[in-house]
């Protein structure tokens, strides 16, 4: 299945959504720093953006991004979880902790510009098939 242009104008809607929900506070509402709330969405969406474009022009099967986009998430809401602990439990400044923090939130916010999509995507294809 190749890439058309309205899959890549509705992944382009779905990236500029999920960067104005970051840009307007949700990241900040589900647990990122105050400090870099809403960069992280605006940096994590055009990432994934930018990923769908290049892996779907590829001819990856929407099915198999849903699949990769999913583990990413999953793994980034993890890595999120525990580096935030680590951070804010931390006696002194832990900057490592703190970068990883906000480098899950970015991958966070590329997951779902990624998932978003390519759901989107196999439902259509599943529709097109008898």
């Amino acid at each position: 299945m190749r890439l058309h242009l309205g899959e890549g104008v509705v992944a382009l809607a779905v990236a500029l959504a999920l960067a104005a929900a970051s840009w307007l506070g949700l990241s900040e509402m589900l647990g990122a720093h105050p400090w870099w709330a809403a960069r992280c969405g605006v940096y994590g969406a055009g990432i994934g953006f930018a990923t769908y474009l290049v892996l779907r022009a590829m001819r990856l099967r929407p099915a198999h991004l849903v699949l990769a986009a999913t583990l990413s998430l999953a793994i980034a809401v993890i890595t999120v979880r525990i580096n935030k602990g680590v951070f804010v439990s931390a006696a002194d400044f832990d900057a490592n902790a703190g970068r990883n923090w906000f480098f899950g939130w970015i991958a966070i916010w590329a997951a779902l510009a990624l998932l978003i999509p390519a759901s989107l995507a196999s439902l259509l294809a599943r529709k097109d098939r008898p």
